[in-house]
């Protein structure tokens, strides 16, 4: 039986809820692992998700000594201040359906190419 013990993990959405907890947790679960922690206002590199040289950027920081064992997504929106989730047929729109969609699919696609 082969054993997970990654030394090289980068967590992106790091400011979030779940981003902080993925954080949290790695850190306590693998204590000698290098575990970088990138959001929008991160000390290890900030990044524009929507900018793709941004996260070209921080694939190539944390990757720098040695290569990822683990990766672990956290970006997401469910609603923003401009718009909620929608409770009725009526409340759906296209610029809501290509944000969520963008922010939610095409980013992490994106992510991954660099990762």
């Amino acid at each position: 039986m082969t054993i997970f013990n990654p030394y090289n993990i980068a967590v992106l959405g790091s400011s979030g809820a779940i981003g902080k907890a993925f954080s949290k947790l790695l850190s306590k679960r693998y204590p000698n692992a290098s575990i970088f922690p990138f959001s929008r206002s991160s000390k290890y590199g900030v990044v524009d998700y929507k900018n793709e040289s941004s996260i070209a950027k921080i694939a190539e920081i944390a990757a720098k000594k040695k290569p990822l064992d683990l990766v672990i997504v956290c970006n997401g929106i469910l609603h923003d201040s401009e718009f909620q989730p929608e409770k009725s047929l009526k409340d759906l729109s296209a610029k809501k359906f290509h944000q969520i969609f963008e922010v939610n699919t095409i980013i992490p696609a994106i992510i991954a190419k660099y990762f």
